[in-house]
């Protein structure tokens, strides 16, 4: 969900500035941007699951990235659209907390300068085609340490899309992914909580010929009231 190249033509940082065509469906901010980082990886942390030197790999607005640095974690964090960079920045120096935010594409990952304990991937494999989404988690674990962990959280194809944008992702092809250079150590289903409202799912809904009541059904609801859209949590460690 996150700014990144994919396959279809979704220009992301028009979307972080509010002028992207989307926006009549989606409304005025990006269904992702829920203002706080998301639950699943509050819980990894709480779990002592986050350690060490952090990659957010597409950070967005930066939630997710400022909360590990809140947390004493050195944290370099990416993503391909420059608005939603200046916007984490700020959000980092509200906070107090130094991230170190790269402008990077995930189908082309820069040398970052050095590799990391925990690379967290909230959102952004989705958006990538099937060749680059192989061709990503390769290139990631040139950038975990030895050992290193990655937890991957993507939409899951018990839904069937709302948008040909981003893809909904199978069990076997996370299987089979990391089936090199990564030992997989869990994946379970999980939520990935939006800012969407009821009526922004029921208008995505009938712009793709859906019905509104079978979208709906297939989302559920988190902690704060948010909808959450099913999805993989996936851990991963390298070898």
């Amino acid at each position: 969900m996150d700014g990144q190249s994919h396959t279809t033509t979704v220009d992301y940082d028009a979307i972080y500035r509010g002028d992207s065509p989307l926006r009549e469906l989606i409304g005025d901010r990006p269904p992702w941007d829920i203002g706080a980082p998301q639950p699943v990886v509050t819980e990894l942390d709480a779990a002592g699951e986050i350690t060490g030197d952090v990659l957010d790999a597409g950070c967005g607005l930066g939630e997710n990235a400022v909360f590990f640095a809140e947390h004493g974690h050195r944290v370099t964090a990416f993503d391909a659209a420059p608005n939603a960079l200046a916007r984490a920045r700020d959000a980092a120096r509200r906070h107090g907390v130094d991230v170190d935010y790269r402008l990077a594409d995930a189908t082309d990952l820069p040398d970052f300068g050095r590799r990391f304990d925990t690379i967290v991937d909230s959102a952004l494999y989705h958006c990538l085609g099937p060749a680059q989404r192989r061709d990503y988690i390769a290139a990631l674990r040139g950038h975990a340490k030895p050992g290193g962990v990655l937890h991957l959280l993507c939409f899951s194809d018990v839904q069937k899309p709302l948008s040909p944008t981003v893809h909904h992702i199978g069990a076997a092809e996370l299987r089979d992914v990391f089936a090199t250079g990564w030992r997989l150590t869990r994946m379970r289903p999980a939520g990935i909580s939006t800012s969407l409202t009821r009526s922004a799912i029921e208008r995505t809904a009938a712009a793709t010929a859906r019905d509104a009541d079978e979208a709906l059904a297939g989302f559920t609801v988190d902690g704060q009231g948010r909808y959450a859209i099913p999805a993989w949590l996936v851990t991963a460690r390298r070898t």
